[in-house]
C-alpha cells in the first residue's frame, strides 16, 4: 500500500493497526516530494518491496479513493537537425494557448479536458500542412503531473504566407 499524504498515511496506519480487519498480509510505503518528480522513490531498490499488488492511497478528501498509477515516466526526445536563420523575407511569431484549466493528472485525466500542449501541436501540424512553418521554440506545462494549462511556440514563416 503506497501513499503520499496524511490522509492516505492515517488509512494505512489504521488499517495495520486494526486486528479486527481481515487483510493480506501488508507492507505500506510512505514516500515524500512525489508531487515535484517522484523524488522521494527514485533512489529506492526495486527490491525493497515484495507485494505483487499495489494500492496506491493518492487523494486528499477523506472517503474518497482516487485509483492511480504507481509510477511515472519522464521522456527526453532528442533528434539532429540541420539549423538555419531564416531567409530575409521571414517573419517570427509567437503562437499561444493559454487560460485552460489546471488539472492533475492523476485526479482529473478522465475529466476530458484540453491540453494546452496537445492544442498547440495541433495548430502548428495544421498550420504546417499550409505553409512552411520554422519551429524555433516550444514550452508548455509547468509541472510532470499536471494537464497543461499554457503553452507557446516561436515560428517563423515567409512574409508572404503571413495571413
Amino acid at each position: 500500500m503506497g501513499a503520499d499524504n496524511g490522509i492516505a498515511i492515517a488509512y494505512a496506519l489504521a488499517l495495520a493497526e486494526d486486528a479486527s480487519l481481515a487483510h493480506p498480509p501488508m507492507e505500506l510505503l510512505f514516500t515524500v516530494d512525489e508531487e515535484t518528480g517522484l523524488n522521494g522513490v527514485k533512489a529506492m531498490a526495486a527490491d525493497l518491496v515484495e507485494g505483487k499488488r499495489l494500492i496506491n492511497l493518492d487523494s486528499e478528501d477523506e472517503g474518497i479513493f482516487t485509483i492511480g498509477c504507481a509510477g511515472g515516466v519522464d521522456t527526453r526526445i532528442a533528434f539532429r537537425f540541420d539549423p538555419a536563420p531564416p531567409g530575409k523575407d521571414c517573419e517570427s511569431f509567437r503562437i499561444s494557448v493559454g487560460g485552460l484549466n489546471r488539472r492533475h493528472s492523476g485526479i482529473d485525466i478522465h475529466k476530458q479536458r484540453a491540453n494546452a500542449n496537445r492544442l498547440l501541436g495541433r495548430i502548428l501540424a495544421r498550420l504546417g500542412g499550409r505553409m512552411a512553418l520554422r519551429l524555433s521554440s516550444f514550452a508548455g506545462g509547468t509541472r510532470h503531473n499536471a494537464i497543461a494549462r499554457d503553452a507557446t511556440a516561436m515560428v517563423a514563416c515567409e512574409a508572404s504566407q503571413k495571413g
